[in-house]
């Protein structure tokens, strides 16, 4: 429905925005959104958030407005009243407060954002869930045994200080396929030059609601801390997630299908998350002193090797009945 003709039905109504952020931002927030909606049953929902995002809240909201739409002014937390005759709106517009601070020298998180998003819409914090989704699609997940799985890989994330180094994708990639034969590798990135293997499937999402079900098909996610990292889990997958330069225990704690693994040295000054605060870690995080605008992967990214992330994706496919002995 069209945001002028929902304001025509004169009902109250929550608008909840959102114009920052990535994949895992929103899937985030997500379920915080779905709280809100069940407590406030008798209100309209509106969501203005960047258009790509639709797919994720097609069965929540009663209006979509695009972010690029000039149409719709931001609107800061407010009951704001739109003309004679009409109820209220409550509006929210969803932040992160890891996203302000994160570049302080001093700053440790202690809640993920989950947390932060339910906190902000007064809802209690649960884990996210993109199952409803796929049943409003028509879609659904084969379960059960496989001689060969499907596993997925997201090879970059927005960040370059939480990438792993792309020969170790490569080579776990022909591990998995072409060494052990154990299934087809579904990467997931746009740099497909760099990929010149016959078992790797590339994926180049079109939209979101794409992007979505081809995770779902996956049998096993392995990623860094990014998007495709957060979906795998809202959808139940086996992940295997490697983190540094952030806290793996505390962003996964509403995930129990995702393995971390996060390598650090303790006699290191470094702090998480490292990678804004560039005083405090260029010795970890850039290539020197001379080149600050040149991020690298983190040394404790480089920390993690082939084989345990291997045996992790190994031990999570056999441990969730997804692959046959």
């Amino acid at each position: 429905m069209k945001f002028a003709d929902l304001l025509k039905r004169k009902r109250p109504s929550i608008l909840i925005e959102r114009h920052l952020g990535g994949l895992g931002d929103v899937v985030c927030m997500r379920e915080a959104v779905a709280s809100l909606k069940e407590a406030h049953a008798d209100h309209d929902l509106i969501m203005h958030v960047q258009r790509w995002y639709f797919d994720l809240f097609t069965d929540l909201a009663d209006a979509l407005v695009p972010y690029e739409d000039a149409g719709l002014p931001i609107m800061w937390p407010m009951s704001m009243a739109l003309g004679a005759g009409h109820p209220p709106i409550i509006a929210h517009q969803c932040f992160c407060p890891c996203g302000v601070h994160e570049n302080e020298t001093d700053f440790r998180p202690t809640r993920n954002r989950i947390e932060n998003f339910a906190d902000q819409l007064g809802v209690e914090p649960r884990k996210p869930d993109l199952w409803p989704l796929l049943k409003d699609w028509g879609k659904r997940l084969a379960k059960g045994r496989r001689k060969r799985a499907v596993i997925g890989l997201q090879i970059k994330s927005m960040n370059p200080s939480k990438d792993w180094p792309l020969r170790r994708w490569q080579s776990l990639a022909k591990l998995f396929g072409e060494i052990a034969n154990l299934g087809r590798v579904r990467v997931f990135s746009h740099q497909r030059e760099t990929w010149k293997m016959p078992n790797a499937e590339h994926v180049c999402a079109k939209t979101c609601r794409e992007l979505i079900e081809s995770t779902a098909e996956c049998d096993l996610m392995i990623a860094p801390d990014s998007g495709l990292m957060h979906v795998a889990a809202a959808l139940d997958i086996p992940t295997v997630a490697m983190f540094g330069p952030t806290d793996g225990a505390l962003t996964c704690k509403y995930y129990p299908s995702v393995r971390v693994i996060e390598h650090r040295d303790p006699e290191r000054t470094c702090r998480q998350p490292c990678y804004y605060n560039v005083d405090n870690n260029r010795y970890h995080c850039y290539a020197d002193a001379s080149d600050e605008d040149t991020p690298r992967i983190g040394d404790c990214m480089v920390g993690i090797t082939v084989v345990e992330v291997y045996h992790a994706a190994l031990d999570l496919l056999h441990e969730s009945g997804r692959l046959a002995a």
